[in-house]
């Protein structure tokens, strides 16, 4: 049945043959998985570790070029709003 009347012994060591492309594709996707966990790890490691919060990412909000201190005015409803002219 399925085995062809034999039970296979689970004793025995199978001879698994494996395609040299296939076997170089494994080890890269596997290399680049490890590389992309300790990269996360190294990102996010105090929060996985419960070294702290993940709303604490450390750091202020001094300048990051996000346009802080810039007004915006809006037209109508709708409208993409505009930065205003600094006046000097």
């Amino acid at each position: 049945m399925g085995a062809g009347g034999k039970i296979p012994n689970p004793n025995e060591q199978m001879d698994l043959h494996v395609s040299e492309i296939h076997d170089i594709a494994g080890k890269a996707a596997m290399t680049f998985c490890f590389l992309w966990l300790f990269y996360r790890f190294e990102q996010d490691g105090g929060v996985l570790m419960g070294l702290r919060h993940p709303w604490e990412h450390g750091g202020g909000h001094d300048d990051h070029g996000h346009g802080h201190g810039v007004k915006f005015t809006k037209a109508d409803i709708g409208e993409i709003p505009e930065p205003e002219e600094e006046e000097h």
